[in-house]
């Protein structure tokens, strides 16, 4: 019985640390479901062979102390590691919430222009180029040369975007571009992408974040505390044990 719950605190524990270290260290927003899947149990499986190891090594030398020294070892390992945890700042803003923005070709152009034309020509979330084609678009955006285009007023471009930095959303310009509005959280902006020659107009918007919530924050700092204090008593042990070696080795 015993042995079952320490396989099973040893399975809660690796779950916990791929919970932990890819919410704290690994940036997965607007990743494919296979990638999550993959982070997750790649994180899960080291920490399982960690733990495992660290808990058997740890268990065999803890053998030669007696239950009093085993509990003073223990008891001042968790509490170097929980000091040394609440010291370093630990970013907690990395969970971010979705961010809704509304791209409406709205019809209207300016007086010079030849047309209404919007083309949404690039997205960049947080530095890095957004696939345009893998959208899914309503009503009158189609794809057409690597860039989504209204073919004229009617529903609008509904992008619900996971970011934490910023989002640049880049339009085309030129003679025959009309004006979009871009609604963001709660604002919105109309943009006139009327150019006698082709250029880009760029609109930036400020992601929505949120942080992490009070019990994933418990539940990451206990789980750290809790290996540094594994990782803390394996080297202990292996320090006192070489100690005794040297100093047996002095005497003789």
């Amino acid at each position: 019985m015993i042995t079952l719950l320490k396989k099973i605190a040893v399975i809660l524990l690796s779950i916990s640390f791929s919970y932990s270290y890819s919410k704290l260290f690994i940036e997965m927003h607007n990743e494919s479901v296979f990638k999550h899947i993959f982070i997750y149990s790649y994180l899960f499986l080291f920490g399982l062979v960690t733990i495992t190891y660290l808990l058997k090594k740890n268990r065999m030398k803890l053998v030669l102390f007696n239950k009093k020294i085993k509990i003073i070892i223990a008891m001042s390992c968790l509490l170097i590691s929980s000091i040394v945890i609440l010291k370093i700042p630990v970013d907690m803003n990395k969970e971010y919430g979705i961010t809704h923005i509304t791209v409406n070709a709205i019809g209207e152009m300016n007086p010079d222009s030849k047309g209404s034309e919007v083309w949404l020509t690039e997205l960049e979330i947080d530095g890095q180029i957004f696939v345009l084609s893998t959208l899914d678009l309503q009503g009158n955006w189609i794809v057409k040369d690597k860039a989504i285009v209204s073919q004229g007023t009617g529903e609008p471009l509904i992008l619900n975007i996971s970011a934490k930095k910023s989002i640049h959303l880049k339009f085309g310009t030129h003679a025959w571009s009309g004006k979009v509005l871009v609604s963001h959280n709660n604002t919105e902006q109309k943009v006139d992408l009327y150019s006698p020659e082709s250029g880009k107009k760029e609109v930036l918007i400020q992601p929505i974040g949120k942080k992490i919530n009070m019990l994933s924050r418990i539940l990451i700092i206990s789980t750290f505390t809790i290996l540094l204090s594994l990782i803390i008593l394996f080297l202990s042990l292996i320090i006192n044990k070489r100690l005794k070696r040297y100093i047996n080795k002095f005497r003789g």
